[in-house]
């Protein structure tokens, strides 16, 4: 917790020296996979900053509610066949999501 906490306050010190702008909804912790409700070290950090689980996570960091699930089954496709490159996926949403962030002035 201390050193999640810590890094955020490390990161908004070196944008506010760097004089680039950071707003609370660029600080969140995600978690990939987890359901339910959050644990004691991670309600604490939610009292400073956003938590998401599982789908809410995947559905903040892409704006797409079905995400989660198409990765999941992804997954599972990757168990059943060995062939299937499941990483495809992940790979272009990523590329995505760095293109938009670059697209607006990078961090």
């Amino acid at each position: 917790m201390a050193t999640i906490l810590n890094h955020f306050k490390h990161l908004i010190n070196k944008a506010r020296i760097d004089k680039l702008s950071i707003n609370i909804d660029d600080l969140i912790v995600g978690i990939l996979y987890e359901e339910g409700e959050l644990t004691t070290f991670y309600r604490t950090i939610n009292a400073a900053y956003p938590v998401y689980c599982g789908a809410e996570f995947w559905e903040h960091l892409t704006g797409d509610q079905c995400f989660y699930n198409r990765l999941a089954k992804a997954f599972g496709e990757v168990v059943e066949e060995d062939n299937i490159d499941g990483s495809c996926l992940i790979m272009n949403k990523i590329e995505e999501i760095a293109k938009e962030i670059e697209d607006k002035g990078g961090i």
